[in-house]
């Protein structure tokens, strides 16, 4: 049975960082951006992935160069002053390296250091 991501994620954090495990982490997340989004290089504008028993996670294809893509992904939630994007983050998509870099990431409401 594979492991939650959590645990991967704990198991991350708790080693020494360096640039290894950094280059790592990247490739892991451009894995699961593929597997969200197999065709991401064809896409342009903005998308909803909809369903009932999920919280709707919205895409915006920012731009496109030779071998990047910049995406923000971001899902709305109820708050007291509307809807407001939680988490909010900007990637930069490296088709050439097959990585991801977190450009911006805002998230106030989603504990960040607690699993």
């Amino acid at each position: 049975m594979q492991q939650p991501w959590t645990h991967y994620l704990q198991a991350s954090l708790d080693r020494h960082p360096n640039v290894g495990r950094l280059v790592d982490l990247c490739e892991e997340n451009y894995l699961l951006l593929q597997r969200l989004l197999p065709r991401l290089r064809e896409m342009e504008g903005q998308y909803c992935s909809c369903d009932h028993e999920h919280a709707d996670l919205f895409l915006d294809v920012v731009e496109h160069s030779r071998y990047t893509s910049l995406v923000h992904l971001t899902y709305f939630f109820e708050h007291e002053q509307g809807q407001e994007p939680e988490p909010d983050v900007l990637l930069r998509v490296y088709h050439d390296t097959e990585q991801v870099e977190v450009i911006d990431l805002k998230q106030s409401s989603l504990p960040v250091n607690s699993l």
